[in-house]
């Protein structure tokens, strides 16, 4: 029985997941957290160079600050 059954998601849930654990660095992982960034958005930060990844987080904070 795979992990996916056996905790009730999806494979892709999993993959996506692992992807996210392996791709980014523990800041970044600390950020999305701590910013609640939702998985999709995440995902879009994996496909980014390092310092575009630090200015989008850096606008997200900003627009969360302002509320």
């Amino acid at each position: 029985m795979d992990t996916a059954h056996k905790i009730n998601v999806s494979r892709r849930t999993i993959e996506l997941d692992l992807e996210i654990a392996k791709e980014l660095d523990a800041d970044v992982k600390l950020k999305i957290r701590e910013l609640d960034i939702p998985k999709e958005d995440a995902i879009k930060l994996i496909k980014m160079t390092p310092e575009m990844r630090q200015y989008v987080i850096q606008k997200i904070e900003e627009k969360k600050e302002k509320g």
